[in-house]
């Protein structure tokens, strides 16, 4: 099943639409890997029905600070340790109760642009 997501590149303000498709078995990992341009990618549940998928290895390959990403990640609440930054790409998807990726509803990118109008003015 096809995943429409958002993304969120350091430089960029505004989102970009990424479109996912399933690997032979199902898995969205490879298409991750292409759409982030890395090699391991971590989530952070943003709430009960949203991911963000970055760079597990932003920090250590020396990828791109996201202050706005950062920002971002603030306008739900999370916060980085020592006055970190997140680094790269960022990905932003629903996912089933089951843990499996999903399209993004309309509510949820309304709530994710609803977020980025918050960290542009943090």
């Amino acid at each position: 099943m096809t995943v429409h997501t958002l993304v969120l590149h350091p430089d960029a303000d505004a989102f970009e639409v990424a479109v996912l498709e399933p690997d032979d078995s199902g898995l969205y990992l490879h298409a991750l890997y292409v759409s982030l341009d890395v090699r391991v990618v971590d989530v952070i549940r943003l709430t009960d029905d949203i991911d963000c998928w970055h760079d597990d290895e932003g920090r250590v390959d020396g990828a791109a600070e996201n202050p706005l990403g950062t920002s971002l990640l603030r306008a739900f609440g999370w916060h980085l340790a020592h006055d970190d930054a997140v680094r790269g790409s960022m990905l932003f998807a629903g996912h089933d109760r089951r843990g499996g990726m999903a399209s993004l509803t309309d509510r949820q990118r309304e709530v994710i642009t609803d977020a980025l109008v918050q960290a542009v003015r943090m």
